[in-house]
């Protein structure tokens, strides 16, 4: 009798670019796996009633419609590559609607991931769960928040989707060779990292992003594709403690109506992380509490001067 090993605490992710959109890319567990946090992988379809006039009870007959394959998780920001080359996490970056450039020779060399609204790239999925392998193609997603928190790890959530009709189940043993993948772990160790907002240095403590982004599948009468049902726009909070007011006064901003660049910065772990988000409107400032020292909360949102530069991750020397 065959045993089913529960594999769900290993959220292992295969992931390879598609060169042609309808062919799969074959996946490879040596080079294209790699570890996720709190990874999700399930396929899934909507129901369509037919609301039947009946004099009986029971509750409506249906149709199985927009089968596909979702894929759910975190990734890492830092620790992720050598800066200059593509990062593994890159593949995700790049499904989610980032462009990706790299500058391997400096210095400084560079490796960023900015937003684009056309070349929107597909990849094919594979992902372990509980014994079985789901996977798909044609796929495509979002990121849907980043995290960047002191004494934490800086994270990202995706979302991915695989078309109906190109997605499959099948028993399978979890490949030793996608452990080795998984990149090195690097927390934001420092007691605060360095936050820009305007001509303005601050010590930031946080910031959160929810980039209001949403896929979908698109489902036609002679076509079938992933797509952004929403594109980016995000808007979240920074956190900064209070005793910098005497050099920042975010009430004033906010009440001037103006818009602001900000940027922040975490070094260390052999590479430095920078998330840039560009024509910020703030919004009022409230005091919080953060470890017993008083802070301050402020609430954001990212216009964007144009719609591919709203957003931008970057691995620097």
């Amino acid at each position: 009798m065959a045993l089913d090993i529960q594999q769900s605490n290993l959220r292992a992710l295969l992931i390879a670019m598609q060169a042609v959109a309808g062919t799969p890319t074959v996946l490879d567990p040596a080079t294209d796996g790699m570890l996720v946090l709190e990874g999700d992988y399930a396929f899934s379809t909507d129901e369509l009633e037919r609301k039947l006039d009946k004099a009986g009870h029971g509750a409506d007959p249906f149709v199985n419609i927009k089968r596909r394959s979702q894929f759910k998780g975190k990734i890492e920001l830092r620790g992720a590559s050598v800066v200059g080359v593509a990062a593994p996490i890159g593949r995700i970056l790049r499904a989610c609607g980032f462009g990706e450039v790299l500058v391997p020779v400096g210095p400084p060399k560079s490796t960023t991931y900015t937003l684009v609204t056309s070349g929107y790239e597909m990849v094919t999925l594979g992902g372990y769960n509980s014994g079985s392998l789901i996977t798909g193609q044609d796929a495509r997603g979002a990121l849907t928040k980043i995290d960047l928190s002191i004494r934490q790890f800086a994270t990202a959530d995706f979302d991915l989707l695989a078309l109906p009709g190109a997605v499959a189940v099948s028993d399978a043993a979890l490949p030793s060779a996608v452990l080795t993948a998984f990149q090195s772990p690097v927390a934001i160790e420092t007691e605060t990292f360095a936050l820009t907002v305007g001509a303005t240095s601050l010590d930031a403590i946080s910031i959160s992003v929810d980039t209001g982004a949403q896929a979908e599948i698109y489902e036609g009468a002679n076509s079938r594709f992933t797509r952004l049902k929403q594109m980016y726009k995000p808007s979240g909070t920074i956190k900064i403690f209070k005793e910098q007011r005497a050099a920042f006064n975010p009430e004033a901003i906010a009440l001037a109506h103006t818009l602001q660049d900000i940027f922040a910065t975490i070094t260390g772990g052999g590479e430095t992380l920078r998330l840039d988000l560009r024509s910020v409107q703030l919004g009022m400032a409230k005091q919080v509490d953060q470890d017993g020292v008083v802070a301050w909360e402020i609430p954001f949102k990212a216009m964007g001067t144009t719609p591919t530069n709203c957003l931008t991750l970057s691995f620097l020397e």
